[in-house]
């Protein structure tokens, strides 16, 4: 299956609410893709002006591949915490980001500096829960440190002697694809309204 089918099953989620009818026919979807009815989480971000406008994902995963897309599709572009609802004429301008988690994988460890060489810099996400919070970078949020101590600190808003209590780690990795910004003449009444 290609990246593409993915990136079209999300803009067409998105389309479905703009346009207020059914655009998707999951069935057909999974006939001719069947990994989309595996148990696989993912997570939706839109972009607009390279800035992150919407996202949604699941950690874990509890639906099939094509109804976790289409729900996080759904939730980025329209209920994401303090940001508007994508409009018709943002849509078009946006990017969408698609990206497949790989399966938790649970990590024991005793203290911070066990845990600090369990991960993989620039490789694994990682999932925490403690006391009933839960924690977690994707993989591409390495980016954004230096090194693993920036990155586990940040992770738990500078509190590490959560590492030392009662707390459960998982890695993953995570595989995304992006497709690019559309101007099609079948939105042009949409844009227009």
């Amino acid at each position: 299956m290609s990246q593409s089918v993915l990136l079209n099953i999300a803009r067409k989620s998105i389309e479905e609410v703009l346009r207020a009818e059914r655009l998707i026919d999951v069935p057909k979807y999974i006939e001719e893709n069947h990994v989309l009815s595996q148990h696989i989480a993912s997570f939706v971000n839109i972009y607009l002006d390279d800035e992150l406008r919407g996202s949604s994902g699941t950690i874990r995963a509890k639906k099939t591949l094509i109804d976790d897309i289409i729900y996080n599709a759904k939730i980025a572009a329209f209920e994401t915490s303090n940001v508007e609802p994508l409009k018709s004429s943002e849509y078009l301008s946006c990017v969408i980001e698609v990206t497949l988690l790989s399966p938790l994988q649970k990590i024991d460890f005793s203290n911070y500096s066990e845990l600090k060489k369990l991960i993989t810099q620039n490789r694994d996400g990682i999932f925490l829960t403690h006391n009933n919070k839960n924690y977690f970078y994707l993989p591409n949020s390495w980016g954004l440190f230096k090194s693993k101590d920036e990155f586990l600190t940040a992770l738990v808003g500078g509190d590490l002697s959560i590492f030392d209590k009662e707390c459960e780690a998982y890695i993953f990795e995570a595989q995304s694809a992006h497709d690019e910004p559309i101007i099609n003449d079948d939105f042009e009444a949409i844009v227009a309204s």
